[in-house]
Formats: C-alpha cells, structure tokens, sequence
C-alpha cells in the first residue's frame, strides 16, 4: 500500500523533476519509490483486441526500390553484443557516458568480455560534441523535436533513425545481438546473450521496473487509448532500455514506439497522467502490438541486465547498476539526520565531465539508518552500495582526463 500510494504522488502531484535541459535519460524522478522483489519473469506475444493508435509511416523503411544493395554483413558468433547507449550530449549526459565507457573498456578485458564485440553511442543532438573523438558515435539529428520540456522525445526517433541507417548498412552493427542501454550505468562484469541469436527459440530480455506498473486502473482510459482495449496485464512494465533483442526485432518494434510516444505526446491529458516515465510506456505498448515478437520481462536477481542501487541484496545475474536512486543515509538515533549521500543530478559541470572526481564511500554499517521511502538499510543493501561505488570509483579512476573543448566543439 505504501508503494501504491508514493506511485500515486509520483504521477498525480509531483511535477516533473527538474533534469539537465538536454538529458535523454527516462530514469524516474529521485522520489519515485524504490523496487521490489517478488514478481517473477514474463515474456510478452499477444494481439490487442481492438484496434490500437494510428502507427503512421511503421514501415522499417522508406528507401526506394532503386536503392543500392548493402553491403554484405558480416556474420558475428551467435552470442556477441553491439552495445548501444543514446545521448542528448550535456554535461550531465556526458558525466554518465565517460563513466559508463570507462567500464565497459574494463569488462571487456574480463572473461566473457570477448562477446562485447560492438558499441554505439547515439547522440541526438543538432551539433556534434568533443565527446565523438572518445567514444563511437552516430549522430540522429534528423526530425528533433524542438524545446527541452520533456527531453527523451527525440529517443525514440533517434534509435529508429540509427536503425535504419544499420539496416541500410549492416556492418554499422557488430554484434548478433543489439543491447539498447542508458549513461546512467556502470558495468562491472560482462553482459552476457540470453542465447546464440540464430537459435529462433531464443528470445530476448528486458528490465522489469516496479514503478511502471500499464495494469494500473487509474492509468487505463490512457493505456487502453494507445493500445487498444486488450488485456492491459500482459503489456510488460519496462522500457526501451535496457532491452537486448536481434536487428530485425528492434526493426519491427522501432516504428511503433516513435509512433505511440508522439501520440502521447500530442495528448495533454495523457502526458501528464503518464508523467515523466511516458516514454517508457509507448515502449511498453509498442512492443506489445507485435503479436509474434516474445521477449522475458525480469528483475534482479534473475535479469541478466542490471541492478538498481541501494534498494538491491544482491548482484544477481546483473552485468551493470542503473543509478536511478542515489544512496541517501539517514540516522534515526540522530532525529533522521542526513549522515550521508551521493546523487547524480548534483553532477552537471563540464569540470566533472572533463576529470570525474571519486566518490565518497559510505560510513560503516550500524543498525538505525533509514533510506529513502523510509527503507531500513540492512547489511546487503549497504554492501551494495559500497560494491556500487567502488565499481563507480574503479571506472573514474581509468577515465582520462581531456582538455576543456573549445565553444564549437561543445
């Protein structure tokens, strides 16, 4: 009851938080409550019962037929990965991407590694930025929306975009599998397939989040509105990150998901009723109006992808932290004194981006410290955070230090 009710602030009271201008990340607000633990995996394949919002332009491409053949792809072992982040490039972006980059250079050298054979950064961005001489980037600077109101519009028709560019180019992806992931993580082990690719009973996977919850009554005139009418249950409570699927897959989801997040987009009532996570819902939606795509819906400790800090007990099978929450510590022997924090929407100087400084460890475990939501820390949770920040400080630690851009390199 207690999490139902702060999901109802989330999205009834709380006004959208104030982010970087640019940032293309649809981690909730830092007060959306924490994750729990008790639902099992599910895959989705299922047809809405009635017809769903107009998906216009849904054919993966527009090329004529006169187009040039692409070039002949290379075939790459049935469990390799091409990593895929997006980017809108601000400081607070870039601050994420640079940690995020440093550890996947340092996974990669860990067995399992050799599996991690592609990357892309995909900046949605007028402008390139300094950023493109470190990391692989491809620039989706084609129909942006305008204004900074609601930034991870321009996601999903960045990713489309870049998709469409890999189906015209095949050698753009290396890798079998493509994993669509956000700055906002930090590797510390290998992400590993859920399978050989080519093994069609192989399905893929993404992230279950408690705080996505399509089933929900108040939310149904909206979900049903943009799915049409069926079986709300089975729409899974994910998003588009992070999602590991084969090419063609994201080619068949990829139109949907422009289309239904512009269609909630053009609905005020709908946009505020889904809030800051609606991108997150066109996904959701998007991927379920493909009846014969199955894909397996799981959390720590089954997801292969990632772990949500301070709330997790465990790594699970996760390869990377998603640092949606920032660990706060508060003293219940001290009036819930605030003995201790780290959050990343404080971190947004071009001096951080530049040379990241080490965070600061937590203080040792004592009995009495509440977290956020008023979640009791026990000894699993804080070794969590401690294992977070030493992989957060094992990463800043090989992240080399650039010269301040100059003004049109920014």
């Amino acid at each position: 009851l207690k999490l139902a009710f702060l999901r109802t602030l989330l999205f009834f009271f709380l006004p959208p938080p104030p982010p970087p201008a640019t940032s293309a990340s649809s981690s909730p607000p830092a007060s959306s409550p924490p994750p729990t633990t008790n639902d099992a995996p599910t895959s989705v394949s299922s047809t809405p019962t009635t017809s769903p919002v107009s998906l216009a332009s849904s054919s993966p491409s527009s090329s004529p037929s006169t187009t040039a053949p692409a070039p002949a792809a290379k075939k790459w072992p049935g469990k390799s990965i091409h990593s895929v982040l997006t980017s809108g490039g601000d400081n607070y972006q870039n601050y994420q991407t640079r940690i995020f980059w440093s550890s996947y250079q340092l996974v990669k050298k860990m067995p399992g590694g050799e599996h991690l054979t592609g990357f892309t950064r995909i900046l949605h961005a007028v402008n390139p930025d300094f950023l493109m001489k470190e990391i692989p980037t491809y620039m989706a600077n084609e129909g942006l929306k305008s204004g900074y109101d609601y930034p991870v519009k321009n996601r999903p028709i960045a990713i489309l975009q870049w998709l469409r560019a890999a189906e015209k180019d095949p050698n753009m992806i290396q890798g079998a599998w493509i994993a669509m992931l956000e700055c906002d993580y930090v590797w510390f082990r290998p992400l590993f397939a859920p399978g050989d690719a080519y093994d069609r009973n192989v399905i893929g996977v993404q992230y279950q989040y408690d705080y996505i919850y399509p089933a929900a009554e108040d939310l149904a005139p909206c979900i049903s509105k943009f799915y049409g009418g069926g079986d709300r249950s089975i729409i899974p409570r994910s998003g588009p990150a992070p999602v590991v699927m084969r090419l063609d897959e994201w080619m068949k989801v990829g139109p949907n998901y422009v289309n239904v997040s512009a269609a909630i987009e053009s609905d005020n009532v709908c946009k505020e009723k889904l809030g800051w996570v609606r991108e997150m819902y066109a996904w959701d939606i998007a991927i379920t109006l493909i009846p014969d795509l199955k894909i397996e819906t799981s959390k720590t400790p089954q997801s292969l992808l990632i772990g949500q800090p301070p709330f997790e007990e465990s790594r699970g099978n996760a390869a990377m932290y998603h640092y949606t929450w920032g660990p706060y510590y508060y003293d219940t022997k001290q009036n819930k004194k605030l003995i201790y924090k780290w959050e990343k929407r404080e971190v947004q100087s071009i001096e951080e981006v530049l040379k990241p400084s080490l965070l600061p460890l937590p203080p040792p475990f004592q009995e009495g410290i509440l977290l956020e939501f008023d979640v009791p820390l026990n000894v699993q949770k804080h070794n969590i955070v401690v294992d977070f920040i030493n992989v957060m400080n094992e990463a800043i630690k090989n992240v080399v230090p650039m010269e301040m851009p100059t003004p049109n390199a920014q």
